[in-house]
């Protein structure tokens, strides 16, 4: 186990963490992102659940892809916000 390896685990357990699973995720161009999960719970059996937490990660990384979109430039008008609001 690499040194960057250690710390994580010893700081996901001094955070509490005791069981958790990563799911990685390859997208188009190349691009990998991750999900994980993770509980603080003795009974949590997350490798029990790996198929679940799989889908679930995928249904997490489409629905924020979505959101997280760049606009299609329709919105390009400026605000012009008032002198009070400017101070706030």
């Amino acid at each position: 186990m690499q040194p960057g390896e250690q710390r994580v685990l010893e700081e996901a357990r001094e955070a509490g963490v005791r069981h958790g699973i990563s799911v990685p995720l390859f997208g188009p161009a190349g691009r990998v992102s991750v999900v994980s999960f993770a509980s603080r719970f003795d009974d949590a059996d997350p490798q029990g659940h790996a198929r679940r937490l799989n889908a679930l990660a995928w249904h997490f990384h489409i629905a924020f892809a979505e959101i997280a979109r760049p606009a299609d430039g329709s919105c390009d008008r400026k605000v012009n916000l008032s002198e009070r609001e400017k101070v706030a």
